[in-house]
């Protein structure tokens, strides 16, 4: 959880919206709708939000991609 920690204060440091998708997924286990609806988006802008978010947080975190 540390490292997970770590690699979203560096995500938010790169982009806010990003890591705020990437927190409401992760830890509050809310839906693409849901996301998109606290953070008054669209349903789109938020799942490009969490794809980057993913991607840029596997990297972060020494994926098999890293």
């Amino acid at each position: 959880l540390i490292e997970l920690n770590d690699a979203l204060e560096v995500l938010e440091r790169e982009d806010e919206r990003a890591a705020e998708v990437a927190r409401l997924k992760l830890f509050a286990g809310l839906e693409m709708a849901e996301i998109a609806e606290s953070m008054g988006v669209g349903e789109r802008t938020a799942a490009r939000e969490w794809a980057f978010a993913r991607a840029r947080l596997g990297e972060l975190l020494g994926g098999p991609d890293a």
